[in-house]
């Protein structure tokens, strides 16, 4: 499963670079194997507890990674990432990463 904010990330990202139409059509085929997770009100009550979480904790987090956790944590399912750190303190989510934890 994916984020849909990890699907719009992507696709910002080939913008960005200005992938050609080949890239793209790669990019839409890798997505086609996953399914997406969508919003709902679950993932969007899970926004703002993440969200209110983070800046109590003098952490604030940013919007795009907050709803990816929270697609995470509204499913209850671990949170595949290479960047540990954004998501490190939310209440609730399991973070996979290769990359080793802070202090490591």
């Amino acid at each position: 499963m994916v984020s849909f904010m990890t699907v719009a990330e992507l696709y910002r990202g080939a913008l960005k670079k200005k992938w050609g139409q080949r890239r793209m059509a790669g990019l839409q085929s890798r997505l086609r194997q996953y399914a997406v997770v969508p919003w709902n009100l679950q993932v969007c009550m899970a926004f703002a507890g993440i969200c209110n979480s983070a800046e109590k904790r003098g952490r604030p987090i940013s919007t795009a990674d907050a709803l990816i956790a929270a697609c995470a944590v509204s499913l209850r399912i671990p949170l595949l990432t290479h960047n540990r750190r954004h998501f490190d303190g939310i209440d609730g989510l399991d973070v996979i990463s290769a990359m080793p934890e802070a202090g490591s």
